[in-house]
């Protein structure tokens, strides 16, 4: 049976809690702050064309040295048209479940918080993956970062 589990931001220490869309006007981010909307989650079964390229589970570790970013090469010897990185928990509250790569950061180790995530780059022969690694700040990154003021607190995790 598929489990597909949706955290959304939830008020944490007495604080108002909400959600920040950015969109654009005239080039410029604007903030809207919006406290409830409408959520989607479509699943297929192995329906996608198979991937040229599947480089298989393997470790990895946020806060790790030099270990936290990897090198994959693809041998496509073109730019895909689609990537996708996936990271499995492999313990905890979430074990076995599946969180998507990004390709950019929202935050790092100077502020005060935790932070977290997989976030890539690629281009027609590798991929590039960084984990969370402190670099000037706290070492709070982590790989899966579902932490308070998301969900109630239900299967949070780090």
């Amino acid at each position: 049976m598929l489990q597909v589990r949706v955290w959304v931001a939830a008020k944490v220490s007495g604080q108002q809690a909400v959600e920040m869309f950015y969109t654009t006007s005239s080039g410029w981010p604007i903030s809207i702050e919006v406290g409830h909307g409408s959520v989607r989650v479509m699943a297929w079964a192995d329906t996608y064309a198979t991937a040229d390229f599947d480089s298989g589970w393997f470790l990895f570790n946020s806060q790790n040295g030099i270990n936290s970013y990897k090198e994959v090469s693809h041998n496509l010897n073109v730019v895909p048209g689609r990537v996708k990185v996936l990271v499995q928990a492999t313990s905890g509250v979430n074990d076995g479940m599946i969180f998507h790569g990004m390709g950019s950061a929202q935050n790092d180790d100077l502020s005060g918080t935790s932070y977290g995530g997989v976030i890539f780059g690629y281009n027609a022969a590798i991929v590039r993956l960084w984990a969370p690694m402190k670099n000037t700040g706290s070492a709070t990154g982590y790989i899966i970062n579902v932490i308070n003021g998301w969900g109630g607190e239900t299967n949070v995790q780090q």
